[in-house]
């Protein structure tokens, strides 16, 4: 929309349904979006219980110019696998929802930063090839590539089924911690710095309600221009809605 609010432009994935998760403009001016990827998979080759007709739904990802022109396309199902899903995550239904990518932003390089809710992980993915760079994963990842320095909540490591991962102003990565699989339940900003040379990951802030506020689904965080930090609590029972 314009500055009178009347719609200019309207953004469509042909042939398939768009995932409200995300919606970016880049710093080329290009728009980054989700859409839905469901497939017919036998499941019951990879699991047991599994459906051997599910209903398994992953990701497309696509860059797109003002134009309309798509020149960056990635699929879940081309480079993550459905037993990457965290252990709350039921294979054995009729529809598989393995994946639940939430949020993508822009490295400091360039390349991409993917939120996957159902791994509890963030996936580095480079802008070029469309290959995972690295892995970033909470306690309960199938995944990880870097080792914790700190950031133990009660032997729980790291953050779980996580929100809205960009990065900021000095370097850092910022999210919103739902903390779903943690054994004492409460939601979190917290901002972590990584050596992607040693491949180290260091919690060098967080935020954490008083009282605690737990958020099982939704929830946001970002950085301000004035370099605060607003945080959306999501879909938490108390009446607290957003924290600067």
């Amino acid at each position: 929309m314009n500055t009178d609010l009347k719609v200019i432009d309207t953004l469509r994935f042909n042939g398939y349904e768009i995932d409200f998760h995300e919606c970016r403009t880049l710093a080329n001016g290009n728009t980054v979006l989700f859409a839905f990827d469901t497939r017919t998979i036998d499941v019951s080759t990879l699991v047991s219980g599994g459906k051997p007709n599910a209903r398994v739904t992953g990701a497309l990802l696509r860059e797109i110019t003002p134009g309309g022109e798509i020149v960056f396309e990635w699929s879940t199902f081309d480079h993550t696998n459905i037993l990457d899903a965290v252990d709350d995550i039921d294979l054995t239904t009729a529809t598989v929802d393995y994946a639940h990518p939430n949020s993508i932003s822009e490295d400091a390089d360039g390349n991409f930063l993917l939120s996957v809710r159902h791994f509890d992980a963030v996936l580095k993915i480079n802008r070029n090839s469309g290959e995972i760079m690295w892995w970033l994963g909470g306690e309960k990842a199938k995944r990880n590539d870097f080792a914790w320095t700190n950031d133990d909540n009660g032997g729980f490591t790291g953050f779980s089924h996580q929100h809205s991962v960009e990065v900021m102003s000095n370097g850092n990565i910022l999210m919103f911690d739902n903390g779903n699989l943690r054994p004492n339940k409460y939601s979190r900003a917290v901002m972590y710095q990584l050596d992607e040379v040693n491949m180290t990951v260091t919690k060098v802030w967080e935020f954490r309600h008083t009282p605690d506020i737990y958020a099982p689904s939704m929830g946001c965080v970002q950085e301000l221009p004035n370099g605060n930090i607003l945080i959306g609590w999501g879909s938490n029972e108390t009446n607290v809605v957003a924290t600067e």
